[in-house]
């Protein structure tokens, strides 16, 4: 449970990192924007690389040690990138100022970033996987009924990798239910310190100002979780990644499988170009304005939290659509719903920024990048809102959608192939950035982007991608007619499974997304 603070605090560094790099090391917040789209691209590209050497045979506790121990090393390298952190090794300044960076400096804070990067990976691949796994061989036979309780059904892990602390808290709950709701009152303390610890962390890291501190603390949280789950290491039994179905279908048909999803792969792709925009652009937008509301004033990590909890509460309306509609809709629904959040939230975002840029110019804020804006940040709250919306239905929706049209051979691969493909199109949103602006410098006119956020046209680029969010609705409809979405059915009645009502059969998403939006 304690891994947990890994995946909580690195979200927060990943959030304050854009920031970092336009004020610290003086980048353009372009080039900023495309380091971390970069990042969070191979964080999402990873996973299925470690799962490949997990499903080879590779205990699943050696990924979880090996990517803890690179979780903690990166964010130490991280804090040693800073310039007071080395500058007398290094003969450089210790100020945070970009001639006070070296090339030692960038060499350890890329090192960093990429086994930040290889940490958070492995969290995704085996810490729920891991942790559920330990509860299933932990599990006792009930001497009173003279039976074994039956282990939860697999697909469940893949709804439960990729979100660390739900993934802990349903685990604890299934945990409870297991031993007749009697938890011992040792271990929910201990559940409850480490959620109070890392929500605390998250309060107060906004309020100290070195850098140093700010990438030294979460290094320390992380590698003190890595050295407790260490310490339990001779408690823990064996654990692979490795499923055991075996797929009884064709080459040919695994192929056309492939083929037939690569239409709802190009949705997800262009869904992930506005989710790279998150901590990245917005948080530029966020740096300068007032986080005061009469005389409080919030924490940065303000608009983080709000993103957080309209995850978690969208993920609730998710549910409640399986509830409510049925499994069967609800995967289409949530991607259907997802690109309208997309197309939504630029809009939002365009309005904001448009609003901001005429706050700057009417108070001569142009060429003072550096000077706080009058302009209160909660006009932020909607676009922060919609993404969690964006982000949440893409991440329980879409899965689950390719694991019911897939056969089952294919099913663990896509639980990561997914992800996968929304790296790919976090770092595309790198390109899709320099496309814009070199279209946007045609005809002698100035770049949509240029080297400060006030100088820029941001609002034109969210506008560019509200369309584009728009023409992925109309494309995710244009496949509802388009794509015969097959049932998965097996060869003979003998091995054919009990239907989880999740398979589409041809036309259903039409009548899905036309009657839900």
């Amino acid at each position: 449970m304690v891994l947990i603070w890994a995946d909580l605090l690195a979200t927060y560094v990943t959030w304050i990192m854009q920031k970092y790099l336009t004020d610290v090391w003086k980048v353009g917040f372009t080039h900023a924007a495309g380091i971390m789209n970069v990042y969070t691209g191979l964080t999402k590209l990873f996973p299925f690389i470690l799962f490949l050497f997990g499903d080879f045979g590779v205990d699943n506790y050696w990924i979880l040690l090996l990517s803890s121990i690179a979780f903690s090393s990166g964010l130490g390298f991280l804090s040693m990138s800073t310039p007071p952190a080395l500058h007398k090794l290094t003969h450089t300044c210790a100020n945070y100022q970009p001639n006070c960076i070296g090339h030692t400096q960038k060499a350890i804070f890329y090192t960093g970033l990429a086994l930040t990067a290889v940490g958070v990976s492995g969290h995704i691949v085996s810490l729920a996987a891991f942790a559920l796994d330990q509860l299933e061989r932990g599990q006792v036979v009930d001497k009173t009924s003279n039976r074994q309780q039956s282990p939860q059904p697999e697909e469940d892990i893949s709804k439960l990798q990729f979100q660390p602390v739900e993934a802990m808290l349903e685990l604890f709950n299934r945990q409870n239910q297991r031993n007749g709701s009697s938890i011992s009152g040792l271990r929910l303390s201990g559940v409850i310190f480490v959620l109070i610890v890392a929500v605390i962390a998250l309060i107060a890291l906004p309020y100290i100002q070195p850098w140093k501190l700010r990438f030294g603390i979460p290094a320390i949280f992380t590698l003190a979780a890595t050295l407790l789950f260490i310490q339990g290491s001779c408690e823990y039994q064996g654990s692979r990644l490795g499923f055991s179905d075996r797929d009884i279908r064709t080459q040919s048909q695994k192929r056309r499988v492939i083929i037939r999803m690569l239409p709802v792969w190009i949705t997800c792709i262009i869904c992930s170009v506005v989710t790279s925009v998150g901590n990245t652009f917005f948080v530029e937008q966020a740096s300068h304005l007032n986080y005061k509301v009469g005389k409080l004033k919030f924490p940065d990590s303000t608009l983080l939290l709000l993103y957080e909890a309209a995850k978690l509460g969208f993920k609730r309306v998710y549910n409640r659509m399986e509830v409510a509609g049925g499994r069967m809709y609800a995967p289409a629904t949530g991607i259907a719903l997802a690109t309208i959040c997309s197309a939504l939230c630029c809009i939002f975002a365009a309005i904001a920024e448009t609003h901001r840029i005429h706050v700057i110019r009417s108070d001569g804020l142009i060429d003072k990048p550096n000077e706080k804006i009058p302009m209160t940040v909660f006009l932020l709250v909607p676009q922060f809102f919609l993404l969690g919306g964006l982000d949440s239905f893409y991440e329980n929706s879409v899965a689950a959608f390719l694991n019911d049209q897939s056969p089952p051979s294919m099913k663990k691969y896509l639980v990561y192939l997914n992800p996968g493909l929304s790296g790919l199109g976090i770092m595309g949103s790198v390109l899709s950035v320099h496309l814009v602006g070199k279209i946007s410098e045609k005809g002698g006119n100035k770049s949509w982007f240029q080297h400060d956020l006030n100088e820029s046209h941001l609002n034109y680029y969210y506008w560019v991608l509200a369309g584009l969010s728009a023409a992925n609705f109309l494309w995710f409809l244009l496949t509802a007619i388009c794509f015969p979405f097959p049932d998965t059915e097996p060869v003979s009645s003998d091995t054919k499974p009990k239907t989880t009502g999740n398979e589409l059969q041809n036309g259903d998403l039409l009548t899905l997304i036309t009657e839900n939006t």
